[in-house]
């Protein structure tokens, strides 16, 4: 069970299921399009990756720009204002993108539902049907906050300096595996590994772990409590989830999401990185 001082950030399945037809309440259904219509959570609007995404760069995985967003929640019907609580069936993995992007707009008006979609709707109700969309004109009023972003630069000036956390497979991390849209297999050097996955039940309900857990999991990473430490992963999605667990349940202060991660990096020949050993697995 999640402590209650971070219901903020989390939402539990019997809390949504009471705010569900509030007019100010939006749910955002984080999956592929083809799962969302098949069924999804009364009400909720379909976000997938390739929205939030920049089409700016010559690689994928760079986030989209405040104004993209801001069109993006206009086509929604989402309103400046409206709670916005985020779900998906990956254990908040791909939910956690669109929250750190968030983040970095000044939108604090955002939950996570805590727990899988497919639990969901073993005991709550799930549709197919769509409901119209009445198109608003939703801009970011606050300046963007930068505080939980890094860039390539900020980066590889951090490197034996800052503590630098993958949060890919031991696979990714050793560089025997590339994954679609890396240019080669490898690490940032001196980066060390804790897996996004540790913090879930991923074989469950894909609930967060406890408060507990979650120490225990992430005690390497707390001895730098008082620092600044970056994530990343492949394309800044699996770290945007570490970077929800460090901050918002571990208290963390200072953490920065490598916005591009391993997609960005491995794309420029004259960034550094290390390998254990020769990459065989692509995907």
């Amino acid at each position: 069970m999640i402590l209650s001082q971070h219901k903020n950030s989390l939402i539990e399945f019997d809390e949504l299921q009471k705010v569900l037809s509030f007019e100010d309440v939006k749910v955002i259904d984080f999956r592929k399009p083809q799962h969302y219509q098949k069924d999804h959570i009364p009400g909720a609007l379909n976000v997938w990756r390739s929205h939030i995404r920049s089409k700016n760069f010559p690689y994928s995985g760079m986030k989209a720009s405040k104004e993209e967003v801001e069109l993006l929640f206009s086509d929604l019907g989402i309103k400046n204002g409206d709670w916005i609580i985020i779900y998906d069936d990956m254990g908040l993995c791909d939910a956690a993108r669109l929250w750190w992007l968030l983040q970095l707009y000044n939108y604090d008006k955002v939950q996570l539902l805590n727990g899988s979609y497919s639990r969901w709707k073993e005991n709550y109700e799930a549709t197919s049907n769509t409901l119209p969309i009445h198109k608003t004109n939703f801009k970011f009023e606050k300046d963007p906050d930068y505080r939980m972003y890094i860039d390539k630069e900020g980066v590889l000036n951090s490197i034996g300096k800052k503590l630098i956390l993958d949060t890919r497979t031991t696979d990714e991390f050793s560089g025997k595996r590339q994954k679609k849209g890396a240019y080669k297999g490898g690490r940032i050097p001196e980066s060390i590994r804790i897996d996004w996955a540790v913090a879930v039940n991923y074989h469950g309900d894909r609930k967060m772990k406890t408060i507990e857990e979650l120490k225990e999991a992430y005690k390497e990473v707390l001895k730098y409590k008082e620092d600044t430490i970056i994530t990343y992963c492949q394309s800044g999605t699996r770290s945007a989830h570490t970077t929800f667990v460090l901050t918002q349940l571990l208290g963390m202060k200072h953490v920065q999401n490598y916005d591009g991660s391993w997609i960005e990096w491995s794309y420029f020949n004259d960034l550094p990185f290390e390998k254990d050993s020769i990459t065989t697995i692509f995907e």
